[in-house]
């Protein structure tokens, strides 16, 4: 009896173990990490193919049962058109197929590229949630997900390619998506590529200008470039830059920018609609600029490149925008913006091309490079892949 239940106790465990699911993330070690950067071309088209090819899985036995994604952690609006919308979509059809690949040696031609015959692994309509705020956790869950209707054996001899195929989107809000209209939807991504820009946070919610409807706005943007990167003038340094919207045109609006600065901001006399969130009691400095007449009424500032140093990484910058009412002079501030040198990005072996032009994207992609060229390398076409065993 009692070898028996040892017996049937084993199997048990057995059973358990074997059904239990693991997981490994490309590029790796980013299953609880949130990202550098994010990607923005997965699921930005309302029909559209795109084709991934992981290098970085090679050498990997797997039996894989799904890929997920996760959304990048920053804070949603769903407005249609802005660069960090939220916007819900629906496709009604959306294919995967996996096969072998070899990442050095891709073609614009889809077909030329899988080593061997591809297998349908994914096939069903697909929603992606509206996002507004940020999402709960930092990192966002992985709920983007494409589980397998069969498994597929990943052998290790060769890189995954993974083919994608959207069709008959919707967005949420019936807006405006076609095949020469985008709407982003952004994406968890590693720091990879030939460029890299720092994260940001928004503090605030800015004063709103009498000629305006929308409240000003404060932007600091932090950029480092590898020696691949195709400008010359640009490999191996950073550049910073600045830029206020929605105030007084054609008035005079000033840039405090300071390495120091508070999430919490202060009051400041005369001023109730918004406080300042720049350090006043540590160095910083002012750059009065003439804002547009444009829609926006921008008034942006390029600072001069600065060589990389890796030490220099995770160095703040705080901006925050202020000017007279155009009704009344009265002083007004922007919401604040913080940024910080990014780290120099990583080489990675992913790489993806993709075509939205619905005409020919059953057989040729966008891309019609020979070799590994920007964009396609970077970040921003480039997600972090969950895989399940």
């Amino acid at each position: 009896m009692k070898r028996f239940l040892f017996a049937t106790s084993l199997i048990a465990l057995c059973s358990t173990s074997i059904a239990q699911t693991t997981y490994k993330t490309s590029p790796n070690g980013l299953l609880t990490t949130e990202g550098y950067q994010s990607a923005y071309i997965f699921g930005e088209w309302q029909a559209a193919r795109m084709m991934f090819f992981d290098g970085e899985m090679r050498n990997n036995v797997m039996v894989m049962k799904e890929v997920a994604l996760r959304h990048d952690y920053r804070k949603y609006n769903n407005n249609n058109g802005n660069s960090n919308s939220g916007q819900g979509r629906n496709w009604s059809s959306v294919t995967l197929n996996l096969s072998y690949c070899d990442y050095t040696k891709i073609s614009h031609t889809f077909s030329n590229n899988p080593t061997n015959t591809p297998a349908l692994v994914f096939s069903a309509s697909v929603t992606f949630p509206v996002m507004s705020g940020f999402p709960t956790t930092k990192p966002a869950s992985w709920d983007l997900k494409f589980p397998f209707s069969q498994a597929w054996i990943n052998n290790g001899s060769g890189d995954i390619c993974l083919d994608f195929d959207f069709n008959g989107g919707v967005l949420a809000n019936n807006g405006r998506w076609s095949t020469s209209w985008y709407q982003t939807y952004r994406t968890d991504a590693d720091n990879l590529g030939d460029s890299a820009g720092g994260t940001y946070a928004i503090h605030g919610t800015g004063c709103t200008d009498s000629t305006q409807t929308k409240a000003a706005q404060s932007a600091v943007f932090t950029n480092v470039y590898s020696n691949r990167y195709p400008t010359v003038s640009y490999q191996n340094k950073y550049r910073i830059s600045t830029r206020t919207s929605y105030t007084s045109p054609g008035k005079i609006v000033v840039h405090a920018v300071s390495l120091f600065g508070s999430a919490t901001g202060i009051n400041f006399p005369g001023v109730s609609c918004e406080k300042v969130f720049i350090d006043l009691t540590q160095p910083f400095f002012v750059f009065p600029l003439t804002a547009g007449t444009g829609t926006y009424v921008n008034a942006a500032i390029d600072f001069p490149l600065i060589p990389y140093n890796a030490n220099l990484a995770g160095v703040p910058f705080w901006v925050q925008g202020a000017w007279d009412n155009t009704a009344n002079g009265a002083l007004m501030f922007t919401y604040a913006e913080r940024t910080e040198l990014p780290p120099m990005p990583s080489i990675k072996k992913r790489y993806m091309i993709y075509q939205p032009d619905t005409s020919i994207k059953a057989t040729t992609a966008r891309s019609s490079q020979g070799s590994l060229q920007s964009p396609f390398y970077q970040a921003t076409h480039n997600p972090i892949f969950r895989y399940a065993q």
